[in-house]
């Protein structure tokens, strides 16, 4: 997982953005989503299609910093790249 932490264009304000990798599974991706959505206390998993794929995203904040996490799963019936 890489996390980075752009600053904003007034450099006060943070945020956390990272994308899972989880291996090659969609499972141990969704997996860490789930946890990460509890320790970010995230509302529902946003998702959007990207052609055979999805992208899962979730918000939320962690001591005062706004999160994002993001992950990246095969549709059903979808074929790996």
């Amino acid at each position: 997982m890489a996390w980075t932490l752009p600053a904003c264009r007034h450099g006060h304000d943070r945020r956390i953005e990272g994308h899972l990798h989880g291996g090659e599974f969609d499972i141990g991706r969704l997996r860490g989503l789930a946890v990460w959505q509890r320790i970010i206390g995230a509302g529902p998993v946003q998702v959007r299609p990207d052609g055979p794929r999805e992208h899962h995203v979730i918000e939320g904040s962690y001591r005062g910093a706004a999160v994002r996490v993001v992950t990246v799963v095969d549709t059903p019936g979808g074929e790996a790249a």
